[in-house]
């Protein structure tokens, strides 16, 4: 497996990683980086708030969005023998996203597809 990505820019790159990779749920793509190790994601949630209106005298109501917030999760990776190298670089791409202001990097994971994410130092 090739751990970096080099086919252009958007959605080539997904489309890349998707023919590429066996097993789409254990890592996580990072700029055009495929995680070294297995990555498990967790916290990632989507909690839109909603306006619930009922009517007077109508069954039933209706529902406005009023907003959904940033959505933020944890990644968890376990690294074995052969991904320490690999992640020694990973952990470099990582570290470029701590800073004031934050300097926010591409992400794509098949569970976070189409959402919005906050990363933030722990």
């Amino acid at each position: 497996m090739t751990n970096n990505i080099n086919s252009g820019a958007g959605p080539n790159i997904i489309d890349d990683y998707l023919s590429n990779q066996g097993a789409l749920y254990d890592h996580i793509l990072l700029k055009g980086v495929v995680s070294p190790g297995l990555c498990r994601l967790s916290g990632h949630d989507l909690n839109a708030e909603f306006d619930v209106r009922k009517g007077p005298g109508l069954r039933g109501a209706s529902t406005n969005l009023k907003s959904i917030p940033p959505i933020e999760f944890t990644a968890t990776f376990t690294l074995v023998r052969e991904d320490f190298g690999p992640w020694a670089q990973f952990e470099i791409l990582l570290q470029s996203t701590i800073g004031n202001p934050v300097n926010a990097l591409p992400v794509f994971h098949p569970d976070l597809a189409s959402r919005s994410i906050i990363m933030e130092r722990p």
